[in-house]
């Protein structure tokens, strides 16, 4: 799957292209540099497809909710302003994944020059060889890499409730999730509130692309309740808990006016900021981690060279 910020570049420039008066098969040939796979879709295009359709057949490049919003925004007349709005929130999640990493570049230099300074006091005494050194260093970074690549794929391909349900119990990192899902939800309910899809149907695809398993559980509720009953969805959510009661109040009165773009927006841009706050505190806190288990690690090999000197004594 591509980096966001190529997703990024790719929605903004095929959207300005549109917006000039540019045919779509064109557009896509012209983007083709920043994504490989436009050059294909333009081809599938040209058989007389609809974009969304072309971009359908690549899984792997165009996330699914991706593709079911521009179908939607195809119908509606509003396929520029998608791509424009998809654009900003790849960059959004360019910036996240970019503030993360950097975070993570001095813990995990700190951690690599623990690991091998650690058991150098054993080797310099002549109590260890070079090989069973390189092992004591090695060792222990080989089973850290391990349960990161774990992590990763587990992030990739567990079910949204197994790791909704265990982020939700990871401290600092449970606010960030809960933001960014809060933050998915809204801006899809912005997208859509353009088009002409009913309530139901908006609130069914906010829940498919949210992670959050109470809140998607919730909006699929409100849908329900919206369609047998005409139940306004802000009541339904509100009965519910999943939301704060400022958010439930624009939501309301979104409701009232008819202005649901604009309160959706509000929403968006309130989680965003947030999301982005957590995600510096989490980055902030990386190196503190750091630092505690290459603290923890050089004890462990004091009280252990001490051991072996008090021995040495002993003899």
């Amino acid at each position: 799957m591509p980096a966001d910020r190529d997703l990024a570049v790719f929605y903004r420039s095929l959207a300005e292209m549109l917006r000039a008066g540019v045919v779509v098969g064109g557009a896509l040939e012209s983007c083709a540099s920043s994504l490989p796979e436009a050059g294909a879709a333009a081809r599938i295009v040209a058989q007389g497809q609809p974009l969304s359709a072309a971009f359908a057949r690549f899984p792997r490049v165009f996330p699914s909710d991706h593709v079911q919003l521009l179908q939607i925004a195809e119908h509606s007349g509003s396929l520029e302003a998608t791509l424009h709005d998809l654009a900003d929130y790849a960059t959004e999640m360019d910036s996240a994944q970019r503030t993360v990493k950097s975070g993570l570049t001095l813990p995990a230099f700190i951690v690599h020059l623990g690991a091998f300074l650690a058991p150098v006091s054993g080797l310099v005494l002549g109590h260890t060889s070079l090989a069973d050194y390189l092992l004591a260093a090695l060792l222990p970074l080989s089973a850290l890499w391990m349960a990161v690549a774990a992590g990763v794929w587990f992030a990739r391909r567990a079910p949204a409730e197994k790791l909704d349900t265990i982020l939700r119990h990871v401290p600092v990192v449970n606010d960030a999730w809960s933001d960014l899902q809060r933050w998915r939800v809204a801006a899809s309910l912005r997208f859509l509130a353009r088009t002409s899809l009913d309530v139901p149907s908006s609130l069914r695809f906010a829940a498919s692309v949210c992670r959050d398993a109470h809140l998607a559980a919730t909006l699929r509720y409100a849908a329900t309740r919206t369609a047998r009953h005409g139940t306004p969805a802000s009541t339904a959510i509100d009965s519910a808990g999943a939301l704060p009661s400022d958010v439930i109040a624009l939501w309301r009165n979104a409701e009232i006016t008819g202005t649901h773009e604009a309160a959706f927006a509000r929403i968006a841009d309130r989680y965003a900021q947030s999301f982005r706050h957590r995600v510096q505190t989490l980055a902030t806190w990386l190196p503190r981690i750091a630092y505690l288990l290459v603290a923890v690690a050089m004890v462990l090999q004091i009280f252990r060279s001490a051991g072996n000197y008090l021995g040495a004594l002993a003899h």
